[in-house]
């Protein structure tokens, strides 16, 4: 009875950890989105005359009105201008703000896959396009399959190396291989550089797992 009762709680920790991860997924980018914008954003966009970033910036903002009014075509077509048009920095912003507007998840892998591609698009934005991309595929893909496409994200060296370890972790617990999953946990909490939020979110994890012998 004992056992039944500790493996039916277990399922229910596991269950409410993913419904967690799939609540608050796109805030988490979201954030990082307007970290790197602080961090990076005024290198990229010094290079421009105030007149057309004036410019650029009245059309985002006009974006983000429409978005707040559920005008999402309307909305659309003026990132479509900015993705077109734009300044690198307003450019990537437009691309990633119309993802996050597209319903379809055929679209959305599309859109990030193009925002990849890009020659013009910086690395830290590939690889949070990556991240992103791969977020998507959490619930549509097999977990075996996930593991493997994750595999090349964890070996390279790019600016979200945790975050996709954390996803191989979360993968991990979906499969209740719990000793593995505690093994990437540990390697991402290992790292000193690991931002508080991150390491709050694999701390929860990690305290969440079995112990297995």
């Amino acid at each position: 009875m004992n056992e039944f009762v500790e493996e039916v709680q277990d399922e229910w920790r596991r269950d409410q950890l993913i419904s967690f991860w799939k609540r608050y997924g796109n805030l988490i980018i979201a954030l990082i989105l307007i970290v790197i914008a602080l961090s990076v954003g005024n290198a990229i966009w010094d290079h421009f005359n105030a007149k057309k970033m004036a410019s650029q910036t009245q059309r985002y903002e006009n974006a983000l009105l429409l978005i707040d009014t559920q005008q999402e075509p309307a909305a659309i077509k003026v990132l479509d201008q900015l993705i077109q048009e734009g300044t690198p920095g307003y450019k990537i912003f437009a691309q990633f703000k119309k993802v996050n507007l597209t319903s379809s998840t055929d679209d959305k892998i599309k859109s990030l896959q193009d925002i990849i591609k890009s020659s013009e698009t910086p690395k830290i934005y590939k690889d949070l396009a990556s991240y992103y991309l791969m977020c998507l595929k959490f619930d549509n893909t097999r977990a075996a399959d996930f593991l493997h496409e994750l595999k090349d994200y964890t070996l390279l060296q790019n600016y979200f190396n945790n975050h996709f370890l954390e996803l191989k972790a979360l993968t991990y617990y979906k499969m209740n291989q719990f000793k593995q999953c505690q093994e990437v946990l540990q390697k991402i909490l290992s790292d000193k550089e690991i931002t508080p939020l991150l390491r709050a979110r694999v701390t929860a994890l990690s305290n969440q797992v079995p112990l297995t012998k």
